[in-house]
């Protein structure tokens, strides 16, 4: 994937092979897992640390109470990129 298409706001833990995509709370956080995974990537959520922000609280206040969580995708060998070429050994 193109690193420069997004950045997240906070330094989350890297994960080799995996992209940081989306930071933040339902109900997006559904709809975003959802749409990734049709597209045929893997998806991993993980529960953001807050003392990453450095004191800000804005992604927190937004979930009401709920922890922001980090959504890490992973290209799958074989799926389809969106202008319908085949990605991968197949």
């Amino acid at each position: 994937m193109d690193d420069d298409l997004w950045s997240p706001p906070v330094s989350v833990p890297a994960r080799p092979g995996w992209d940081v995509r989306y930071i933040g709370a339902e109900p997006r956080l559904s709809e975003v897992v959802q749409l990734y995974r049709e597209l045929g990537f893997e998806v991993e959520i993980e529960i953001l640390n807050p003392a990453l922000c450095g004191g800000c609280k804005v992604c927190f206040e937004e979930g009401k109470g709920e922890p922001s969580k980090v959504v890490y995708v992973k290209e799958t060998p074989g799926r389809y990129s969106c202008i319908g070429e085949r990605g991968g050994d197949g």
